[in-house]
């Protein structure tokens, strides 16, 4: 296993039910392409990059408004490209397009109710039928996600996480775009 998913002891003991999960997600899906909404301490983007490096093969595009390139050690940047700006901007839509169709779509940018509906809604076209969209923080009571993500009528499921270790139970969502 990658040296970045086992190091857990510098990880929040919160994220590591959810790092194992991404990570065999992607590692058991094979995706030749994922596409990343919102990157910011870039945990969930190295267990990406992680899981391809682990794969040989795969690429991850992330967009960020804020340059966020220096959280991904140089050996897994082989799989990787990084695209500066605000995902809810046409222009941002319209570079991430260009490599379409997606496998995994994993949306954890903007936590408003208004943010993670305008991402779901602009870049699922971009997944190919049967790929799956990914949702963090589906059950964290303070952001929007949680109310959207009981809005969705497709065929969805949710991973949550609770113990005493943590007051915010984050979860992670799935959801698989009709075929």
């Amino acid at each position: 296993m990658n040296p970045y998913i086992l190091n857990l002891k510098e990880m929040n003991r919160a994220m590591k039910p959810y790092v194992l999960t991404l990570y065999g997600i992607v590692c058991d899906s094979k995706p030749e392409k994922v596409l990343e909404i919102g990157v910011r301490a870039a945990q969930s983007t190295r267990t990406i990059l992680s899981a391809l490096q682990e794969n040989k093969f795969g690429k991850l595009v992330s967009i960020d408004k804020s340059d966020t390139s220096s959280r991904v050690p140089e050996d897994l940047q082989q799989y990787w490209q990084f695209i500066l700006g605000n995902t809810h901007d046409d222009e941002t839509v319209k570079k991430a397009s260009i490599e379409h169709p997606y496998d995994i779509l994993f949306i954890d940018g903007d936590h408003t109710y208004a943010g993670v509906k305008e991402d779901f809604e602009k870049y699922m076209h971009l997944v190919r039928p049967g790929g799956l969209i990914l949702m963090h923080d589906i059950c964290n009571k303070n952001e929007g996600v949680k109310e959207f993500w009981n809005e969705i009528t497709l065929q969805k499921i949710a991973f949550t996480w609770s113990g005493s270790y943590t007051k915010i139970i984050a979860g992670l969502g799935i959801v698989q775009v009709p075929l």
